[in-house]
């Protein structure tokens, strides 16, 4: 846990990622005050926890787009920043085409995010990509990468405001 957040919530459904998740917790001095764990699959889950998260991490590989939703639906209403794991496969090229698939790659999940919100919450959202990191190769032309998604409700444009001129006459 960040020193700076105030309260964690985390969750799984596999009985043994969370037994790891509360015996690294317990053995790093976290204080219970400071966490909440949620068992069970995240569609389930997320609906009541209600709109909580200013970040949520999709760490699920191959793909985490099974948890788009419920990370979408637990995004605070001022939004947030999604952390979506995937793996991802690229065709033989240089390292420059491959930089490239990744960030087509990372537009891509901003925009799918994007759709998600609009439908779930109705109103447009500008979801953007600010990052993408490669962690590892899983095989030859398959990389683990995460994709940083900032969310945010888009507001309507500022009016100008109350005008007034003086005719003159």
């Amino acid at each position: 846990l960040s020193t700076r957040s105030r309260r964690s919530v985390g969750g799984g459904g596999a009985p043994p990622a969370v037994a790891a998740l509360r015996r690294n917790l317990a053995a790093n001095g976290v204080a219970e005050s400071r966490y909440a764990i949620h068992v069970g699959d995240s569609s389930a889950v997320a609906p009541a926890l209600g709109r909580v998260a200013d970040r949520v991490s999709l760490g699920l590989t191959p793909s985490s787009r099974r948890g788009w939703r419920a990370a979408c639906a637990v995004l605070k209403d001022r939004g947030g920043v999604l952390h979506v794991h995937e793996n991802v496969r690229v065709p033989a090229g240089s390292a420059a085409a491959d930089r490239a698939r990744f960030e087509d790659w990372g537009r891509g999940v901003a925009e799918s995010v994007a759709g998600i919100l609009r439908e779930a919450r109705g109103g447009a959202w500008d979801c953007d990509c600010a990052l993408v990191s490669r962690v590892k190769d899983y095989a030859p032309r398959v990389h683990h990468l995460v994709a940083d998604v900032a969310c945010r409700p888009r507001r309507p444009p500022e009016s100008p405001g109350a005008t007034c001129s003086a005719a003159g006459g």
